[in-house]
């Protein structure tokens, strides 16, 4: 299979690495939370029940890890980019470091970052990366976590 020259491509792309996009801003529910961890059959009460949440070291409801899934954001969603002959995006990977617990309340704003860009060849053809970061930081000016993002194309 012939080798598809995206070098001319990716110098384009990576000409935007640092790039930061505009904060986007999410409001979080206790409802919101509690949905969410009751769609993948969570019970831990600390997600759910105040009273038992305050007897915790965290002293109140928390949003479950994976609930920064919901935070999508349309940065993202425009912020990756597309080549003509590469026909199929995938979610390469999320490695996501957490600083803090998300709480009801919290109003977290987004911050969306490319990192990186780069090609290589694979079995079927050449593979197109591009890393993102996205950092979350509450209306305390406190980071709740960071999540790095990779999308590969084929």
């Amino acid at each position: 299979m012939p080798t598809l020259d995206l070098a001319p491509f990716v110098e384009e792309l990576r000409a935007d690495i640092g790039r930061t996009w505009p904060p986007e801003y999410v409001d979080v529910e206790r409802g919101a939370i509690a949905k969410f961890a009751r769609s993948y059959g969570e019970t831990n009460p600390l997600y759910f029940d105040e009273d038992y949440a305050r007897t915790t070291r965290f002293g109140g409801i928390i949003a479950p890890p994976t609930y920064i899934s919901c935070f999508g954001t349309e940065a993202f969603c425009g912020a990756i980019s597309g080549h003509p002959e590469l026909k199929r995006k995938l979610h390469g990977s999320d490695v996501i470091e957490f600083s803090a617990p998300i709480r009801p309340g919290d109003r977290i704003a987004i911050t969306l970052r490319l990192v990186d860009v780069y090609s290589k060849d694979g079995r079927n053809g050449t593979m197109l990366f591009e890393v993102f970061e996205q950092q979350m930081v509450n209306q305390h000016g406190q980071e709740v976590a960071r999540l790095q993002m990779t999308t590969v194309s084929l």
